[in-house]
């Protein structure tokens, strides 16, 4: 049974999770869109991301520790408001540089966010951590199914992308109101010592488990932030059905996180990252080279199914590895995901301006083989560094 405290955590951190999912999907359905008032080439736009992952990693290392120092409560706070403030400054920017500032801004918050409110989870369910994160992930997809149907209303009724993200900004400010009304566990208040901080920050494994976060991301990116282009500019669909397309993808991760869920006290975590890279990277190589349209949204779907359990599974095999550290490991292994923004979108748009959008989109399967080859270094070394302070669920993860 969950208790009325772990109930409204999970109902607080839904909230926010879907609010930051229309964040995260809003931009991709309008790229191009975003490139016609803009004026720039898809290498251009690959670098908003960039901008937005530098932003997340600053955002998910200070976030977390600050949530460890200083509570959850505070830091939550302050990210929303901070989250809904920055995504309208980024739907009012009036040119591209502006634009990209914003996106700095957006990413600091979200990544605040993202690592704090994981955090919150494993604070709440310790003994159902992956189970938990699973669960509570399944609001970043539905978010993420509600971003591209807001873009392709706003773009037919209003011909304006900018009205989608001011929408979500929105819908971010409101989750300030179940934060502020939480009661938080006990351990979101301890402060913790600089030095056990810093040997957080410098644990091989949550390092690793970072690297594949990386990897993963760029291939989500190749996804949300440039899938609804490639229907677009492939087969000469309408703009607005090409936005509302990508939704595809992220119904799948909805459906996939709800099956990783109830697969978690079934299944070692290993077997099921590893089931998740390789089926993606097969179902990934269909989106790229699928001759017609209908071939392509099987492929998102399937490739979001599939691949719906590799971010939660990862970060709850971080948390468990030192759980009364919590913020700070998520900081650690979420800012790899900026990392993997930074570095694989511009890859990607690089690609598609000078070889095509197949061959940009088939970039997505190479980050995810970077990803399964990296998460077998991780699995192999965490043997020999078992962190302190591990609970119960940690110990039957690791022997997995």
């Amino acid at each position: 049974m969950i208790d009325d405290g772990r109930r409204g955590i999970f109902f607080a951190s839904t909230w926010f999770y879907v609010a930051f999912g229309v964040a995260l999907s809003v931009v991709g359905p309008a790229v191009e869109a975003i490139r016609d008032e803009f004026n720039v080439s898809y290498a251009d736009l690959g670098f908003s991301f960039t901008t937005w992952g530098v932003g997340f990693i600053f955002g998910s290392l200070v976030g977390g520790t600050a949530s460890d120092r200083w509570g959850r409560r505070s830091t939550l706070l302050l990210t929303a408001a901070a989250g809904a403030l920055a995504l309208a400054w980024l739907g009012v920017s009036r040119g591209f540089a502006v634009f990209l500032v914003a996106c700095l801004f957006s990413g600091m918050a979200l990544g605040s966010g993202d690592g704090t409110v994981s955090a919150l989870i494993a604070d709440a369910f310790p003994q159902e951590t992956g189970r938990a994160l699973n669960l509570v992930h399944i609001a970043v997809a539905l978010g993420a199914i509600l971003g591209p149907a807001v873009v392709a209303a706003t773009l037919a009724v209003f011909d304006s992308w900018r009205l989608a993200i001011v929408g979500g900004a929105v819908l971010m400010a409101t989750s300030v109101v179940p934060f502020s009304l939480l009661r938080y566990p006990a351990r979101s208040s301890e402060a913790v010592a600089w030095p056990e901080i810093g040997r957080a920050m410098a644990d091989p494994v949550p390092l690793s488990l970072g690297i594949v976060l990386a990897f993963y991301v760029g291939a989500e990116i190749g996804f949300a932030g440039f899938g609804a282009a490639f229907i677009e500019q492939t087969f000469h669909i309408e703009r607005g059905i090409s936005a509302v397309s990508i939704s595809v993808f992220w119904i799948g991760q909805m459906v996939g996180r709800v099956i990783a869920a109830r697969l978690a006290d079934r299944w070692a975590v290993e077997r099921m990252v590893r089931w998740a890279l390789v089926s993606g990277i097969l179902v990934s190589i269909l989106c790229a080279v699928g001759p017609t349209v209908h071939v392509v949204l099987l492929g998102y779907l399937l490739s979001g199914t599939v691949l719906a359990a590799v971010f939660p599974t990862v970060l709850g095999i971080g948390f468990v590895r030192r759980p009364h550290i919590a913020g700070v490991v998520a900081g650690v292994v979420v800012a790899f995901a900026g990392i993997g923004s930074s570095a694989f979108g511009p890859a990607i748009g690089w690609i598609t301006d000078v070889f095509g959008f197949r061959a940009g989109m088939l970039l997505v399967p190479i980050f995810l083989v970077g990803a399964l080859l990296v998460f077998q270094v991780a699995w192999r070394i965490r043997p020999h560094n078992n962190g302190p302070g591990q609970n119960e669920e940690s110990q039957r993860m690791f022997s997995g």
